[in-house]
Protein backbone atom coordinates (compact mmCIF):
# COMPACT_ATOMS: atom_id res chain seq x y z
CA UNK A 1 0.00 0.00 0.00
CA UNK A 2 1.60 3.42 -1.21
CA UNK A 3 1.88 6.07 1.45
CA UNK A 4 0.54 9.87 0.66
CA UNK A 5 4.36 10.92 -0.03
CA UNK A 6 4.46 8.22 -2.54
CA UNK A 7 0.97 8.62 -4.40
CA UNK A 8 1.72 12.24 -4.63
CA UNK A 9 4.97 11.54 -6.15
CA UNK A 10 3.85 9.19 -8.53
CA UNK A 11 0.17 9.80 -9.07
CA UNK A 12 -0.15 13.26 -8.91
CA UNK A 13 2.97 14.97 -9.52
CA UNK A 14 3.22 13.50 -13.22
CA UNK A 15 0.01 15.29 -13.76
CA UNK A 16 1.05 18.50 -12.31
CA UNK A 17 4.55 19.10 -14.29
CA UNK A 18 3.34 20.34 -17.29
CA UNK A 19 0.90 22.97 -16.07
CA UNK A 20 3.69 23.97 -13.51
CA UNK A 21 6.14 24.22 -16.26
CA UNK A 22 3.64 26.84 -17.84
CA UNK A 23 3.31 28.92 -14.46
CA UNK A 24 6.80 29.24 -13.38
CA UNK A 25 8.00 30.33 -17.02
CA UNK A 26 4.81 32.85 -17.19
CA UNK A 27 5.91 34.14 -13.42
CA UNK A 28 9.35 34.34 -13.88
CA UNK A 29 9.02 36.43 -16.92
CA UNK A 30 6.52 38.14 -14.55
CA UNK A 31 9.22 39.11 -11.96
CA UNK A 32 11.88 40.26 -14.64
CA UNK A 33 9.51 42.63 -16.28
CA UNK A 34 8.25 43.87 -12.65
CA UNK A 35 7.83 47.65 -13.32
CA UNK A 36 4.70 49.11 -12.63
CA UNK A 37 3.98 48.17 -8.62
CA UNK A 38 7.72 48.79 -8.02
CA UNK A 39 7.65 52.60 -9.60
CA UNK A 40 3.90 53.31 -8.27
CA UNK A 41 5.07 52.36 -4.49
CA UNK A 42 8.97 53.94 -4.38
CA UNK A 43 9.42 54.96 -7.68
CA UNK A 44 13.00 53.53 -7.48
CA UNK A 45 13.47 53.66 -3.95
CA UNK A 46 15.06 55.59 -1.69
CA UNK A 47 18.34 55.79 -3.72
CA UNK A 48 18.79 52.86 -5.74
CA UNK A 49 17.48 50.64 -2.81
CA UNK A 50 14.56 48.90 -5.41
CA UNK A 51 16.17 49.78 -8.55
CA UNK A 52 15.70 46.36 -10.82
CA UNK A 53 16.40 46.48 -14.43
CA UNK A 54 12.93 46.97 -15.89
CA UNK A 55 12.99 50.13 -13.64
CA UNK A 56 16.37 50.93 -15.01
CA UNK A 57 15.22 49.95 -18.52
CA UNK A 58 12.18 52.63 -18.63
CA UNK A 59 14.57 55.41 -16.88
CA UNK A 60 17.30 54.89 -19.22
CA UNK A 61 14.87 55.20 -22.41
CA UNK A 62 12.66 57.59 -20.71
CA UNK A 63 14.69 59.78 -18.80
CA UNK A 64 18.44 59.87 -20.64
CA UNK A 65 16.61 58.94 -24.25
CA UNK A 66 19.76 56.49 -24.76
CA UNK A 67 17.84 54.00 -26.73
CA UNK A 68 20.93 51.71 -27.28
CA UNK A 69 21.37 51.15 -24.03
CA UNK A 70 17.42 50.60 -22.82
CA UNK A 71 17.57 47.86 -26.27
CA UNK A 72 20.68 46.41 -24.60
CA UNK A 73 18.84 46.18 -20.78
CA UNK A 74 15.83 44.21 -22.57
CA UNK A 75 17.81 41.97 -24.29
CA UNK A 76 19.24 41.11 -21.34
CA UNK A 77 15.87 40.55 -19.70
CA UNK A 78 15.14 38.48 -22.43
CA UNK A 79 18.24 36.63 -22.72
CA UNK A 80 17.91 35.76 -18.45
CA UNK A 81 14.48 34.49 -19.23
CA UNK A 82 15.19 32.49 -22.04
CA UNK A 83 18.06 30.49 -19.95
CA UNK A 84 15.93 30.06 -17.01
CA UNK A 85 13.29 28.78 -19.14
CA UNK A 86 15.13 26.37 -20.51
CA UNK A 87 16.51 25.09 -17.06
CA UNK A 88 12.81 24.84 -16.05
CA UNK A 89 12.36 22.84 -19.28
CA UNK A 90 15.09 20.70 -19.09
CA UNK A 91 14.41 20.13 -15.25
CA UNK A 92 10.23 19.76 -15.69
CA UNK A 93 9.68 18.28 -18.82
CA UNK A 94 10.35 14.71 -18.95
CA UNK A 95 9.98 12.62 -22.23
CA UNK A 96 8.82 9.08 -22.27
CA UNK A 97 5.91 6.45 -22.69
CA UNK A 98 2.38 6.15 -20.16
CA UNK A 99 3.15 2.70 -19.04
CA UNK A 100 -0.40 0.91 -18.65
Amino acid sequence: MAGVFQRFRQVTLPWLLHPLLIVLILETMNAFRAFDTIYVLTGGGPGDATNVIAVLNVRTVLTYTDFGLGSAYSWVITLVTLVISIGYISVLYKKGSIEI
